[in-house]
Formats: C-alpha cells, structure tokens, sequence
C-alpha cells in the first residue's frame, strides 16, 4: 500500500466535477469525501480532507488536502494513473 498526500487548490465541488469530466465512473462513492476505483491488479482511493481557503491580497483560493491511497498496484500503474491525474487537474493562465 502507498500513500500520497497532496494540497490542492481546488473546491470539493469543483474536484467532483473534474474527476467526473476526466474518469466518467470508474470510481464510485464510498463515504463522504471518498470515492475508489477497483479492478483486477488493486485499488486507488481518493479521500478528500476538509476543505479552506487561503487568501492572497484580495484573492481567496480554496484549498483541499487529497490522500491518494493505492493498494495492490505496480509502480507502473501508479505512474501511469498520476500521470492522466495531474494532467485532468491542471490549469492553464496567462
């Protein structure tokens, strides 16, 4: 089993709707704030802490800490699965 802890700035609401847009159903619901995917080779679980805000100047961005626990999988898997992850949730400014 390995853990991965990260903050991200994002709302629950708004890494719901991300999640979904970037893995349809493969993950379900499995308490408030969690949701897992399960195949054959193991389990990936997103647990989402509770959610702040951090202010910059006027600016308030919100701030979720995500544990991302993954059991069962090969270090491939996991690469392969951060990769498409870090790709759904970036954003672009300019």
């Amino acid at each position: 089993m390995q853990d991965i802890t990260r903050e991200m700035s994002i709302s629950h609401a708004e890494f719901r709707r991300v999640l979904v847009l970037a893995f349809g159903q493969e993950f379900r619901p499995v308490g408030a704030g969690s949701v897992e995917f399960e195949n054959s080779d193991g389990s990936i679980r997103l647990s989402l802490g509770t959610e702040s805000s951090r202010r910059m100047g006027s600016l308030t961005i919100p701030v979720t800490r995500l544990t991302l626990r993954f059991n069962g999988l090969d270090p491939v898997h996991i690469r392969d699965f951060l990769v498409r992850f870090d790709r759904s949730f970036q954003r672009g400014g300019g």
